[in-house]
């Protein structure tokens, strides 16, 4: 509606001369229009004053009646009562568009929520500008960082994504977001293409697409796309940009180079699962040799007990802590299988109840172990003999020539619960920071004396996972064959918690 449209509408509207369809229109340019409504109340306010002085002004004319006509009467107070209807009505217009803008300010949809997998441990920080918001809620500059459990994030416009720990990244805009670490998955809808993520090394610009993304400050970041398309760049200069469809990936190399690499999608998690990534193995059930869990990789995992001797592998499946356990006898029963494990520096924790014999030395072996069995590449969990007390038998964490040591004596011929947590970091003496539980106590982990230090856990990929003995046997008599029981074995991709830790030992669910 036009200016000169507008004032023959508002004076009309005082006169009572708009239609319906008319006054209609003028509501809703008052209520599209600041400037309008103030018009409005001037024009108000100027046609009441005039009104009144040409009322008080008016000379009575000579020999003319002092008695008013009825219906000047009746038309003066008409038009009172429209004016003061018209007052009314703009007042309560006004209180309800600034009712209405004030709600939607404090109802406005934040830039990022997020929710936690149980037991999940982080930080919220904002940048300070403006008041923090409250709740699961990142703003511009906000960051979070995540070091055990899974995190899902919600975008306003609609973009999903799963990130594991230990995970650190800032929402730079509403779909920008900074990742400095962590391994993530992002889904983005029709609609929201140019969502972005940015790493240390990579600029991801989506074109459509659901794709993975693995950031580590000490290695090379990749990209991983699952469907759709992706623009990629990387932060190098020079570097030239490319666009990736499903089934490709890349990865920054030495040079600042985007390199092929195999595409995986086994890393990424797509769900935000109730308790950390895990496997479980309960040995319960009509095939107690196959795990269940929520790691992706649980439903192409296949598991196969081998046995020292002809004997069925049924035989093997004894009464264990809780229901049914597994049985290794020291001379060879193991059960291996065709998953490669967790890999680089991603946390994981171990968790299973134990009763080993209490004499046998030579099957105060491996529990599990996996990866390349060279240098620090493989990842050993066991029973060993304590090195001050060769009666004794402890657990030991082994990382190739690096291996760490608890305290308690398990060679006594009972049930134990055990545990190691491995979260990947460094500790103040510059060795990984492990953690041992028996019994849902947590002791020490001592380096060993004659190992040699390493300042990083990093396993490589190599041999599956196996259970109850070495990849590669030692020699006779050190048979390092696992003599005595396991039974609900857990696997997590996640650092426990000390009450999570009790919490499997009590319940035998994750």
């Amino acid at each position: 509606m036009n200016n000169a449209v507008f004032e023959s509408n508002l004076s009309r509207a005082l006169d009572r001369d708009l239609s319906p369809g008319e006054f209609a229109d003028l509501e809703r340019h008052l209520i599209a229009s600041r400037e309008a409504r103030l018009r409005y109340m001037e024009y108000v306010d100027l046609h009441t004053v005039l009104d009144l002085e040409l009322q008080n002004a008016a000379p009575q004319q000579p020999g003319k009646s002092k008695v008013i006509d009825v219906t000047h009467i009746d038309r003066r107070q008409k038009r009172r009562a429209l004016r003061i209807g018209l007052l009314s009505a703009a007042a309560i217009l006004i209180i309800g568009l600034i009712s209405m803008h004030l709600f939607s300010v404090r109802e406005k949809e934040p830039a990022l929520t997020f929710q936690t997998s149980p037991g999940a441990q982080f930080a919220l920080t904002h940048d300070g500008s403006s008041e923090a918001p409250e709740g699961l809620v990142l703003e511009k500059n906000s960051r979070l960082q995540l070091s055990h459990g899974t995190a899902e994030l919600t975008f306003a416009s609609g973009v999903k994504s799963i990130i594991m720990a230990p995970a650190d990244m800032t929402l730079y805009d509403d779909d920008t977001l900074f990742l400095s670490r962590g391994t993530a998955w992002f889904q983005v809808p029709k609609g929201a293409e140019g969502f972005t993520v940015k790493t240390q090394d990579l600029n991801i610009v989506d074109l459509g697409t659901e794709f993975g993304v693995v950031a580590e400050p000490a290695a090379h970041d990749e990209v991983h796309v699952l469907k759709g398309k992706v623009a990629v760049t990387a932060t190098r200069p020079h570097s030239e940009p490319a666009t990736l469809e499903a089934g490709e990936s890349r990865r920054i190399d030495p040079q600042g180079r985007l390199a092929t690499i195999p595409s995986r999608e086994t890393p990424f998690v797509t769900f935000l699962p109730k308790p950390p990534p895990f496997l479980h193995w309960s040995f319960d059930g009509d095939d107690p040799f196959q795990p269940d869990g929520s790691l992706p990789a649980v439903k192409t995992i296949r598991a196969q007990p081998v046995q020292s001797d002809s004997r069925p592998a049924a035989q093997r499946i004894v009464p264990g802590k809780n229901g049914q356990g597994l049985l290794f006898d020291g001379k060879g029963d193991h059960m291996k299988t065709n998953w490669r494990g967790i890999l680089g520096r991603e946390p994981r924790s171990v968790a299973c109840w134990i009763k080993i014999h209490p004499t046998d030395q030579h099957g105060w072996a491996p529990i599990v172990e996996w990866g390349k069995m060279s240098g620090n590449g493989y990842w050993r969990f066991r029973v060993s003999k304590d090195e001050s007390h060769p009666k004794r038998a402890v657990l030991r964490l082994g990382l190739g020539q690096t291996w760490f040591d608890g305290q308690s004596n398990l060679a006594d011929g009972k049930w134990h619960h055990v545990a190691v947590v491995d979260p990947g970091n460094i500790n103040q003496a510059g060795d990984p920071d492990i953690r041992f539980y028996v019994d849902g106590e947590e002791e020490p982990a001592m380096r060993a004396k004659n190992s040699k230090a390493v300042h990083q856990r990093e396993t490589k990929e190599g041999l599956p996972m196996i259970l109850g003995v070495h990849h590669i046997p030692l020699q006779a008599p050190y048979h390092a064959c696992f003599n005595g029981m396991i039974d609900e074995l857990f696997v997590f991709r996640a650092t426990l918690t000390p009450g999570y830790v009790k919490k499997i030992m009590r319940t035998h669910q994750p």
